[in-house]
Order: C-alpha cells, then structure tokens, then sequence
C-alpha cells in the first residue's frame, strides 16, 4: 500500500454552525492535566528580582532598549545579562517612571533600561517584558521539572539545534534531555531524545494565555495517545506517527495523520458517498463511504 506526507497545521472545516451566547453559558470547559502543567510558569514577578539576576539574550537587536551603556556591546545573542538595580526618574510629564540597570558582556557602564512605570507599579505589575531576553529563573524551574521525564509528542514540528524546523514522528515516547533558554518567540527550548535514539528539539512558549500553539499541552501527552484508539491497527499507527496516510484509512485516522483539511466537498450517489478533502497546497484526499480510496501529494 503506497503512504505519503502531509504538513499537519491545518485548521480548516467545512462548516462552523453559530455558536451563541447561551451555548457558551452551558458548555463545561475541561481542562487537562497537560494544560494544568506549567500553566504558572512565567518570567519571576519584578517584586523577586534580586542584585544578579540573569537574563539570556535572543537578539543583537538588544542594544536598541539600552541607554548609556558603552564599549563593545556587538553580538550579544546568546551570552547572558545581569540586572543589578533600579532607579526611579522624573519621566517628560513629571511622573515617576523607572530606569533598570544591567550589565552586558563587553559593556562599561550601566545599561539602562527605561520603562513608564514606577517602581511601586512594577511591583504590583508583576512580570516585565524586557525585550530579546528570556528570563533564566523561568527556565530553571522548566528544567526542574521536565528533565528525565518521558512525554509523548503530539506535534510532529521538531527542530534541530539550529533551531531550523524538521519534519519529526508525533505520538511517540520522547526522554526530555536538557531544557535551555530559546528565543524571544518561544523561550523555551527542550531536547529530546526519542524511542529510536534521535536526539532534537521542541520550541515551547508559556504563560496561561492560548493564543499560543506551542505550550506544553500542544506539544506533549503524560500517557500514550494510542490508547485513546484501541481498534487503529499498529500499521495505521505506524503511518500517523510519520504524519503519513495509507489507503483504506478511516477519516479519523487520516486526520490523525494530516490534520483537518481546508475545504470538504461531498458527492451522494446513488449506490455511495465520496467526500475529497482538501489541504492549502492543492492536495487531497478521496473517501468512498468513509474509506480512503485516492490521494494526491
């Protein structure tokens, strides 16, 4: 039987019927022991920094926030920065705002870091963004309690140590190896050696908000994910680990496979239905009462 590749990251169904606000009211949001895991995780509240405190930095772009920082400050990504006070200072409009201090690598002087707020609103403000960074602290606390574990995958979208992205096997068991610093987008960065030995990347976001797609949950399972599909053969299972279909799959499995398509088109006949499932860059799948019979890559 012949088995291809899809990009699973599609979003796409054929129809969304209105949802109003009285659904809304009655349906039981669940939240999962994946989605519970981590959701505190965040930069430290500025009321915990201390004199020492680390930052890694993402991006040479860094120097842009700084004032009054001197000497050789080119290439900073990837060496890390210390904060080590703050002063309050009279802002254009006469309000107290705060300058915070850091040290760079190669720099003489303080590096300052000006934000609109006084120091008694930091402290009630709780985390600060200090752009191109990621807070180390926050990653210490990752590592605490995610390296030796072992996870399964639900993405396949890993990485290498170049952070440039591979097509990786989902819903396999994977052993957190080290969990380090990533970049200003994804700050989080977690290797993972898999079930056959090969060692790559997960980039993870945090925080309670889901407007992103890379927290924990969206990238890891506590328990096999096949369990959930008892009646799906090993061979079809085989298949949708590699993000793979093969003929004669269900819908279901298909889109374990490939995810949901953009547009699904239906043609009743007499004797049969067939439904073609389309994805973003012109391929498709046919299913004749439910049964993958066609594909094209």
């Amino acid at each position: 039987m012949s088995m291809w590749t899809l990009s699973s990251c599609f979003t796409g169904i054929e129809s969304t019927p209105k949802i109003t606000d009285n659904d809304v009211r009655r349906q039981k949001v669940f939240v999962t022991e994946e989605q519970k895991f981590l959701a505190d995780l965040g930069p430290e509240p500025f009321s915990k920094w201390e004199n020492g405190k680390e930052f890694y930095i993402t991006d040479d772009k860094i120097q842009l926030i700084f004032n009054a920082a001197t000497g050789n400050v080119e290439g900073l990504a990837g060496n890390n920065m210390r904060y080590y006070g703050f002063n309050p200072v009279m802002g254009i409009d006469g309000d107290t705002i705060t300058d915070l201090m850091f040290s760079l690598p190669g720099a003489t002087g303080a590096a300052i870091y000006r934000v609109n707020y006084s120091p008694k609103e930091l402290r009630e403000k709780g985390s600060i963004d200090v752009p191109f960074t990621v807070d180390l602290a926050m990653v210490s606390s990752a590592a605490a309690v995610m390296e030796g574990k072992t996870f399964y995958t639900v993405t396949s979208l890993w990485y290498d140590s170049l952070e440039r992205a591979i097509h990786g096997r989902k819903y396999v068991p994977v052993q957190v190896v080290s969990v380090s610093p990533g970049n200003h987008v994804y700050p989080i960065k977690v290797k993972i050696k898999d079930d056959n030995g090969q060692d790559a990347f997960l980039m993870m976001s945090v925080g309670k908000q889901r407007s992103s797609t890379r927290n924990f949950d969206m990238l890891f399972s506590f328990t096999d994910p096949h369990l959930q599909y008892p009646t799906i053969s090993d061979e079809n299972w085989a298949a949708i680990q590699r993000g793979m279909v093969r003929e004669y799959m269900t819908q279901q499995e298909a889109r374990l496979a490939v995810g949901s398509p953009k547009r699904i088109d239906r043609r009743p006949s007499s004797s049969s239905l067939t439904e073609i499932w389309y994805y973003d860059d012109g391929q498709y799948l046919v299913f004749e009462d439910g049964l993958l019979q066609r594909f094209r890559r």
